[in-house]
């Protein structure tokens, strides 16, 4: 069986397309279940969805960017180069099935490379193409076009595949049958992704490569173990975040308690209770009078809640919602009977 064939620059292009659609269309679920479990890990009620939507939104055109235009635009001009140094890759050419193998002849230049059938891994239908690949790495692609119809398509494919051992696409065969040369990914740098921020760069390299060199899924969950890490450690440490105000929810009692003496103390220095919170000033120590709260919820009055009421006063905390009374406010809780200081509990 005789074949001749003319591959262009076009065809290896076309063909490249073909392979990274196939790629992105099979991660495409899984990078987008990705993004949303982080971002529902990351939302913390400051961001509505529209944002977070333009978020994933971004971060696609990154990852399309990524795994799809740079490696086109790489491939497109290795090619280029490969044509312009090697003449044979945009020849006319024939294609023979012989015993031992495959072999191909510049109809130009004579120049022959023949392909036994025991160096052929597997041959597949990519789109508009039939690609042979080898262990040897002298891949053959060839176009439909070059045939005259698709029982000769078919005739040809079945000839190739019933001489060679194997039927599976190549990252599925085992490591014995693969060339010494093909590179395994090193998981042990998962290590790195055990750094927080930088783990998180690390691991979005590794999610890239496994699946779209690799194709290994180890790869790509060790790298999603280290984005992991790193929102972790962000939340930790975000003092904006609800845990954090919370946490300093527990502590407002304790400002509250320090605060209903400094305001004590300026009633027996001036006879009177102050009239805001702002005139209360004790040299040589350190009066906090703003609420944790208020300051980490981005609020323009951070005050604790202060109001004389004649000779007594009310003094509390706006709570988590930053809503002043409410269920959830906060209120100084003191050892001592309040009916002989002027401060006035809301028992609600």
């Amino acid at each position: 069986m005789q074949i001749e064939y003319q591959n262009s620059k076009q065809d290896f292009v076309d063909y490249f397309k073909t392979v990274l659609k196939e790629r992105f269309k099979k991660s495409i679920l899984f990078m987008l279940l990705m993004l949303a479990f982080l971002l529902y890990f990351l939302y913390d009620g400051k961001y509505n969805w529209y944002a977070s939507l333009i978020i994933i939104a971004g971060i696609l055109i990154f990852i399309l960017a990524f795994s799809y235009f740079v490696p086109l635009w790489r491939f497109t001009n290795k090619i280029s180069l490969s044509i312009k140094t090697k003449p044979n890759y945009a020849e006319p050419r024939i294609l023979t099935l012989v015993d031992d193998g495959i072999k191909t002849e510049g109809k130009i230049s004579g120049n022959s490379i023949s392909r036994t059938w025991e160096d052929i891994i597997t041959i597949k239908i990519v789109g508009n193409f039939i690609f042979i690949s080898t262990r040897s790495k002298e891949n053959l692609l060839l176009s439909k076009r070059w045939f005259s119809s698709k029982d000769e398509i078919s005739e040809f494919i079945n000839s190739v595949q019933s001489r060679i051992n194997i039927g599976v696409p190549n990252f599925f065969i085992n490591k014995s049958h693969r060339s010494n040369k093909s590179i395994k990914p090193r998981y042990l740098i998962g290590i790195l992704c055990l750094i927080p921020l930088v783990g998180a760069l690390i691991g979005f390299g590794m999610i890239m490569f496994g699946i779209f060199q690799y194709r290994d899924k180890w790869v790509v969950f060790i790298g999603a173990i280290g984005i992991l890490v790193t929102v972790y450690f962000i939340k930790s440490n975000d003092l904006h975040s609800k845990s954090s105000i919370k946490n300093f929810a527990v502590g407002d009692k304790y400002e509250l308690n320090d605060l209903v003496k400094q305001i004590e103390f300026y009633k027996l220095q001036n006879g009177v209770y102050p009239d805001s919170l702002k005139q209360i000033d004790v040299k040589g120590e350190m009066v906090i009078i703003n609420d944790p709260i208020l300051s980490l919820s981005e609020c323009k009055n951070t005050l604790f809640n202060y109001h004389r009421i004649g000779k007594k006063y009310t003094l509390f905390s706006s709570g988590i919602d930053t809503i002043p009374n409410t269920a959830d406010d906060i209120y100084p809780s003191l050892q001592i009977d309040t009916a002989k200081i002027g401060l006035i509990i809301n028992r609600r």
